[in-house]
């Protein structure tokens, strides 16, 4: 069986880098709105957790997308950026 290239292993690898980023600025963005604005049920709690997260990281990847921002999963700190902007983009108005 043939070895995988190492480009191959590199690009996987900033795949899943990316991925952490989104999932942490995201999760980031949920823990403040749920503190900012106390839920009044479980069900209230749910929505918000869930709204946050899927407008952080799909508002996340449109800004990504738009800026041409897909180069910056080369290193630690140009992912940390990505996932501030993504805590931004979950946070509301």
């Amino acid at each position: 069986m043939p070895e995988p290239t190492s480009s191959g292993v590199a690009g996987a690898a900033a795949f899943k880098a990316a991925g952490g980023a989104a999932a942490g600025g995201a999760l980031l963005s949920a823990i403040v709105v749920i503190l900012m604005t106390p839920p009044r049920s479980t069900r209230e709690w749910a929505v918000g957790l869930i709204r946050t997260v899927v407008t952080g990281i799909g508002g996340g990847a449109i800004a990504v997308q738009y800026f041409r921002l897909q180069e910056w999963v080369d290193s630690v700190t140009e992912l940390v950026a990505l996932g501030g902007l993504i805590f931004g983009c979950g946070l509301p108005d």
